[in-house]
């Protein structure tokens, strides 16, 4: 049986799309497939926090195509507003009963640049489209010729003339939308399958810059106010942001079988050896996507963009300036990285300047995906040059949710071994030939 595209932004954005006979059996069994999972997928949101590991693990690391990925990156690099990045973490494509792949995505800031990715995938030698017979002419023209601006495409690619992998272009808006309704562990009611496509159009006018529309509202269409696009996020678990901050303050000791009773320590070459042996074979979900819609709304709104968080590199860590920095490591390895603004900083800029500032996270960075490790990290001016001076495994989004029942046990518990996973981190540093002689390794 050939491996079909669930393309959850294409579900939710079928109105735009004149479909023949073909395209639309194809998309009816896309549906019959979807609806058998979903329910799988309603069991599943209760452990929606919980790491994942094992084969589930194995899974979301074969999807990557680390190999395309990196070809993807060479046609649309990051400094060019793109960002190629992993699939979608979606519990519905972990099961492959329904053999369903999930697409890479080449997302941008760039309504309109749809064409210019076709361009250059047909014009590169090792990337070709790739449709089989069952599609008809229908079908290629909805995928290549289809107005882009909003909207997403799912086309297939051939890699080498052996590999086939879907990819998928999309606005970081329409991102946001696929992001939600990944999120719907329900079947699609009547009520949700009018209620997303108005999401959609009305990501398309922030897309095209009108931050002024007025978002539909889950109850406009009989549905709970816990399905709308900006619910409420749940309170606070433990509450005022002193008293949290105090609470990890005081799990800051470390217990592991090669560090314990300090609250910091910069590790021997064999310490080292073993933290990147040893890191754990999990990956991390975003513990608080129930509030990730309105920070997007807050950061494209303050006028933030998406460029100002990148990829390592050797020869960009040398053109850091010295301060905080964080952090995350996605499944293939890769580091993404943003400027860490302290609180004090931005309340003076708001204050000179009147305006607000954006500020990204740690979800930003790969959206919608599981993670290896995050934190922040620490480079300073020495004589040497240019140093990495510390780095830590605090992420509230990864590790240390004020919103997630689990809070407590996670700062008190896990926080150990949320700690380890930094051995990805540096095996990643490895591989980007960047030192970190001397570095102080702490949890917060």
């Amino acid at each position: 049986m050939r491996s079909f595209v669930l393309d959850r932004h294409l579900r939710g954005s079928v109105e735009h799309i004149e479909m023949g006979e073909d395209m639309k059996r194809l998309l009816a069994r896309y549906v019959l497939a979807a609806v058998a999972l979903l329910v799988l997928a309603a069991a599943a949101a209760a452990e929606r926090n919980a790491p994942v590991s094992g084969e589930p693990f194995d899974y979301w690391v074969n999807q990557q195509h680390n190999e395309m990925q990196a070809k993807l990156r060479e046609l649309f690099p990051e400094s060019e507003g793109y960002l190629v990045t992993g699939p979608l973490n979606d519990p519905v494509l972990a099961d492959d009963t329904a053999n369903i792949q999930a697409p890479l995505r080449i997302i941008t800031t760039d309504p309109g640049a749809l064409a210019n990715i076709m361009t250059a995938v047909r014009n590169d030698s090792l990337l070709t489209e790739d449709f089989d017979n069952e599609h008809d002419e229908t079908w290629k023209r909805s995928l290549i010729d289809r107005e882009s601006h909003g909207k997403t495409v799912t086309f297939t690619l051939r890699f080498r003339n052996q590999e086939l992998v879907f990819a998928r272009f999309s606005t970081w808006q329409q991102e946001r939308f696929g992001a939600w309704l990944a999120e719907q562990a329900t079947p699609l009611s009547s009520g949700l399958q009018r209620y997303a496509p108005k999401l959609s159009k009305y990501l398309l006018q922030i897309d095209k810059g009108k931050f002024d529309e007025e978002a539909p509202l889950a109850s406009d269409f009989d549905l709970p106010d816990s399905i709308d696009f900006y619910a409420k996020p749940p309170d606070y678990v433990i509450e005022g942001y002193t008293n949290y901050l105090n609470y990890i303050r005081s799990h800051a000791t470390i217990h592991t079988s090669f560090t314990d009773g300090v609250t910091a320590f910069v590790p021997s070459d064999s310490l080292l050896a073993a933290l990147k042996a040893d890191a754990p074979r999990e990956a991390y979900p975003n513990k608080e996507w129930p509030m990730l819609q309105r920070e997007y709304r807050k950061f494209f709104e303050r006028g933030g963009d998406p460029g100002v968080m990148q990829t390592l590199t050797r020869q960009g860590f040398d053109t850091l300036k010295s301060g905080e920095y964080f952090f995350a490591v996605g499944l293939t390895g890769r580091i993404r990285f943003g400027r860490e603004l302290l609180r004090a900083e931005v309340e003076r800029i708001e204050l000179e300047t009147g305006r607000k500032v954006p500020r990204a996270n740690h979800a930003f960075l790969f959206p919608g995906e599981l993670i290896l490790t995050a934190g922040a990290f620490f480079v300073e001016d020495s004589e040497a040059g240019l140093q990495l001076a510390r780095v830590t495994a605090q992420s509230g989004h990864y590790f240390y949710s004020n919103v997630s029942e689990t809070i407590r046990e996670d700062i008190a518990v896990h926080s150990d071994r949320y700690l380890l996973t930094l051995g990805h981190f540096f095996v990643s540093l490895d591989s980007l030939a960047i030192p970190y002689e001397k570095v102080l390794i702490s949890k917060f």
